[in-house]
């Protein structure tokens, strides 16, 4: 197997880092930041737990939860 340069610098080191891929596109962050905008939510935390995890989790399969979106 191959190895990266920084990958054989975290082996040697001892060091472990996480590689989460994100599972939400650019273009649905875009979209929920854009929907954010007129939707007349004061914070984004209130518009993202009880609009967008409540009633849009159908059209955006990969949610994420509050914290981990921020």
């Amino acid at each position: 197997m191959v190895r990266a340069a920084g990958e054989r610098e975290l082996v040697v080191s001892g060091k472990r880092r996480r590689r989460r891929a994100t599972r939400l596109h650019p273009a649905e962050i875009l979209t929920i930041l854009i929907l954010f905008q007129p939707s007349g939510y004061r914070t984004f935390k209130g518009f993202y737990t009880h609009h967008v995890q409540m009633q849009l989790c159908q059209g955006f399969p990969g949610l994420l939860s509050y914290p981990r979106f921020v």
